[in-house]
């Protein structure tokens, strides 16, 4: 008989596939937050992870832009909060780095919205017939 997936079963399965995908940190530091051992987390996304992946879009819906924007706005509200807490002390190294960290996030939703708009440009280039075609003519 084999073992029951830990992670399938947990609460918490869509957070631990993100931030697995993500990979930003270590097994052994998910381990430890999401209370489910390093082994698991490892045989979970071997077996199962790499499965759901290859016959779901769930791995586009996660990291879409719309999620990636919707993580840079939490972060921005954290360099907003350490922001104001520099401003607060008068701590000038404080407010520099909450400043270049919120310069980060500016440039990185700006590129985002970039990318949107080639997306969209593409598919609709995707559907414009070619240059002497007529919109009609299937030749």
């Amino acid at each position: 008989m084999s073992r029951t997936c830990l992670v399938c079963w947990s609460p918490e399965r869509a957070a631990i596939d993100a931030a697995l995908l993500e990979h930003a940190r270590g097994y052994r530091h998910l381990a430890a937050r999401f209370h489910i051992s390093y082994g698991s987390l490892r045989r979970h996304e071997r077996h199962h992870l790499a499965h759901a992946l290859s016959h779901t879009k769930e791995a586009r819906i996660m990291m879409d832009s719309d999620a990636l924007a919707a993580k840079l706005l939490e972060l921005d509200a954290a360099v907003r909060r350490v922001l104001a807490r520099g401003e607060q002390r008068g701590d000038d190294r404080l407010v520099l780095m909450a400043v270049r960290e919120g310069r980060g996030d500016v440039e990185t939703l700006a590129r985002l919205g970039t990318l949107s708009d080639l997306e969209e440009r593409v598919a609709a280039l995707e559907q414009t017939p070619p240059l002497g075609q007529k919109p009609d003519d299937r030749s």
